[in-house]
């Protein structure tokens, strides 16, 4: 019997795409310019500044290395926690 999603991943290995797309017709050939990486902000949107260096209360200093190798995962146990925030970062203790 047939199974079409490995049909599918069969024919992503083959690597066909080129067969049947032209990419001599993609945005990016023919100088469409790429989307932006940010939504504009509205001009009335409320703005918080942040504070200058040395004035960060409650905040240690921490080089990045340090930082980036104590950093952890969490997912929430319940979806609808995850749904809200998909992905959160924390720093190890």
């Amino acid at each position: 019997m047939p199974d079409p999603l490995l049909d599918y991943r069969r024919e992503f290995l083959k690597h066909t795409i080129r067969q049947e797309i032209d990419f001599s017709q993609t945005d990016q050939n023919r100088g469409v310019p790429p989307s932006p990486l940010e939504k504009p902000f509205a001009a009335d949107a409320r703005r918080l500044g942040l504070p200058p260096a040395g004035r960060w209360e409650r905040i240690e200093m921490i080089d990045l290395a340090t930082a980036t190798a104590a950093r952890t995962c969490t997912w929430p146990a319940r979806p609808s926690e995850r749904e809200r925030a998909p992905w959160r970062r924390t720093t190890g203790s």
